[in-house]
């Protein structure tokens, strides 16, 4: 279901050529279901401004940042289309103006913070086997998943567009708003790779055009759910389908420049991974990653001149 459906209690609409429109969008989605929640029934602009602006300790300082904004826009949105009064459009400004408190930085690390950033090669090898003894369709999909996201690293919803080329992976960037990543596109080498890898790849490409059906989102959550259930019943530790997406960075940092990393996690900047995704320790013996292509580098390259001498905020 689009985005412009799920929002229309409110009468806010989203148009899916406008990127940033779209995330603003999710996350207003994000707090009605929250208010929903808190309050039992369809929430008002009002009562979704106020539930937000009354979770002191809930939200990093950059999540206030984002939800503020989206909440920004939904109000001169909807107050432009006339669905809300003038006045209740101010009122909404004063409240969201009282931002709640952020999270305590010496807070227990929550849920997403504890995920694994590394699987060690026998660990992958012991789930990919049992993946493969199941043999359902899913498990199939999940094993060519696993182990071509050793070698390319993608953010595991950016094979659903991804084409593959004489010589590169072209891979459409997931998060290119806001001048966080290389372009629209990154291209990922395949000079080198054995043909039959390469022909996985393709077929991997096209298994998730197909499994998905349009909804790329919750075939991802499927299959995620799958290794989970995997791992338990192995009785390995947890690893998520976004954990091979570190693994190959780390792998990737073991042998490269920061520039070769960045641009082959699609990361304009070289802060980043190194920030943000598994250290070099965790990386294995052998690194098996495909090699961003020149031009990628370049444009990385080219950023880190442009910044010189001011590192980012995060």
């Amino acid at each position: 279901m689009d985005i412009e459906k799920r929002v229309d209690g409110l009468g806010f609409e989203v148009t899916r050529e406008v990127s940033t429109e779209v995330l603003y969008g999710k996350r207003l989605l994000t707090l009605k279901r929250r208010t929903r929640k808190a309050i039992g029934r369809e929430a008002t602009l009002f009562e979704i401004v106020d539930c937000f602006c009354s979770a002191d300790g809930e939200f990093a300082p950059a999540t206030i940042r984002n939800y503020a904004a989206a909440l920004s826009f939904a109000i001169s949105y909807v107050e432009g289309k006339g669905r809300i009064t003038v006045e209740v459009a101010q009122a909404c400004r004063r409240r969201l103006a009282d931002r709640p408190m952020p999270r305590p930085k010496n807070a227990e690390k929550r849920t997403s913070a504890k995920k694994a950033k590394s699987v060690p090669t026998q660990v992958l090898r012991l789930v990919c086997s049992k993946l493969r003894r199941r043999g359902r369709k899913d498990d199939r999909l999940l094993v060519r998943l696993l182990v071509q996201n050793v070698t390319f690293g993608l953010r595991p919803c950016e094979y659903h567009g991804a084409k593959v080329e004489e010589f590169y992976l072209v891979v459409p960037c997931a998060k290119a708003t806001n001048g966080r990543s290389l372009g629209e596109t990154r291209e990922l080498g395949l000079a080198g790779l054995p043909a039959e890898q390469v022909q996985n790849l393709k077929t991997l490409i096209a298994e998730i055009e197909g499994a998905a059906k349009g909804d790329v989102a919750a075939l991802i959550d499927r299959l995620g759910g799958r290794l989970r259930r995997a791992c338990k019943s192995l009785q390995v530790p947890v690893f998520s389908l976004y954990t091979t997406r570190h693994q190959a960075i780390a792998n990737k940092k073991s042998t490269s420049s920061d520039e070769q990393v960045a641009a082959f996690a699609g990361h304009v900047s070289i802060y980043t991974a190194q920030k943000h995704y598994a250290p070099k320790g965790k990386a294995w013996k052998v690194d098996n990653t495909a090699k961003p292509s020149p031009q990628m580098v370049l444009r990385v390259r080219d950023r880190k001149v442009a910044d010189a001498g001011y590192r980012p905020r995060f």
